[in-house]
């Protein structure tokens, strides 16, 4: 079995508007966008199969990628991909959610050839403070 970092700095956003994801809860995701198709298919191969779940603040938003961080709740869910299906023009993504976490700002992944400008879609990691739940 996989252990789950107590501690994951930056992960890549998903954005949603309705059915958010709860810590211990599974929900299926269907991503088409090509950047976070390629960040997510990185991410899964090198072994870090991490998503942050943030629940859109409108209902009405249908991409999986925002242009602004302020598009989103602060506080959203680290969670686990599960199960990934690949039929290339989209991935269809079994998360497990994890624990609650916060956004706390963007990060910029600098490839070996280009650099991801800060200002294109919400496909680049957000920066996530782990956030304790009182129980």
């Amino acid at each position: 079995s996989m252990t789950v970092p107590d501690i994951f700095p930056n992960v890549p956003v998903l954005a949603v508007a309705k059915n958010p994801v709860f810590p211990r809860f599974m929900k299926v995701a269907e991503v088409t966008n090509r950047k976070l198709m390629k960040l997510i298919r990185l991410k899964c191969r090198v072994g870090h199969p991490y998503l942050g779940v943030f629940l859109t603040k409108s209902d009405s938003h249908e991409e999986e990628v925002v242009k602004d961080l302020s598009q989103l709740h602060d506080v959203g869910v680290f969670s686990q991909i599960t199960e990934l299906h690949d039929s290339g023009d989209r991935i269809r993504l079994v998360l497990l959610g994890l624990r609650r976490i916060r956004i706390t700002g963007k990060h910029v992944e600098i490839n070996d050839q280009k650099e991801t400008s800060a200002d294109s879609d919400s496909d680049e990691s957000a920066k996530s403070d782990e956030e304790e739940e009182e129980e």
